[in-house]
């Protein structure tokens, strides 16, 4: 019976029905404490914890979260207990709590790096090299980045590939390193035209914005701006406005740019 709510759990959380989804993994908890089987409770509380991060509510996931460190702890499974401090450090990342972010990962990392878990290793090294970067150390947050994309490539193609390796590409924006960011960019880009996802394109293209007024290039620019508008108004994305005004700013500029006055 658990494991059937956990299974409708699981189907209306991918849809997005997250309180529904709610519903079925409390209903399922009060059974796995019953019956007192660590694994099913575990996994309950790991599906609870999703539930609540993905609606905010921070506090409840991190208790859903350290019950099942716990549980894991004891059970020795150190794959796991690596993803679950992942995820503990990204509800510490999203507070803006850098140093907890950070321990979390690194403690993360080397029980990861022995487990052969290989996907969340890769997603610890990401998401400490947004930590870091956003701290300002571009160069280790590079370097994070490109542990994290050799352990993605064992896979092929795949967007968390496209998204580390446009990060990499913002961080070498960052860095002054313009050519490089060009090519990390237009590489994700790739990798997201294969697997024809819209939003992986939408974010490379974003950068590639960044890019090419950097290099001067106006009009690729504006082409690449209006394809990221183009998305946003096809699944309205929030930042739908915002973009559209610097689209706008960009043409005005191009127009003063070219008009010529006698």
């Amino acid at each position: 019976m658990p494991s059937a709510l956990n299974d409708e759990g699981n189907r209306l959380f991918q849809q997005g029905r997250y309180g529904e989804a709610l519903a079925c993994y409390r209903r399922a908890l009060e059974l796995d404490r019953r019956t007192g089987n660590p694994r099913d409770l575990a996994d309950t509380l790991g599906n609870l914890a999703n539930v609540y991060a993905s609606t905010g509510k921070e506090e409840e996931a991190l208790v859903c979260y350290r019950e099942v460190l716990g549980i894991h702890r004891k059970l020795g499974n150190r794959p796991v207990i690596g993803i679950t401090l992942v995820n503990i450090g990204n509800l510490h990342a999203d507070r803006r709590d850098a140093e907890r972010a950070k321990a979390y990962y690194l403690e993360a990392i080397d029980l990861l790096e022995t487990s052969g878990e290989v996907r969340g290793l890769a997603m610890a090294y990401g998401n400490l090299a947004l930590v870091v970067r956003d701290e300002g150390d571009r160069v280790s947050a590079a370097q994070y980045l490109e542990k994290s994309i050799r352990e993605l490539r064992r896979f092929g193609d795949s967007p968390e590939l496209a998204r580390m390796i446009n990060s990499l590409g913002k961080t070498h924006l960052m860095q002054g390193r313009t050519d490089e960011a060009k090519t990390r960019c237009g590489e994700s880009l790739a990798i997201s035209t294969r697997l024809n996802d819209d939003l992986g394109m939408a974010a490379a293209w974003y950068n590639l914005v960044a890019v090419s007024e950097r290099a001067g290039a106006l009009d690729e620019a504006i082409e690449f701006l209006a394809r990221v508008v183009e998305v946003d108004e096809r699944y309205r994305l929030p930042k739908l406005e915002e973009n559209r005004n610097r689209l706008n700013q960009l043409i005005r500029m191009r127009r003063d740019k070219n008009h010529v006055r006698f």
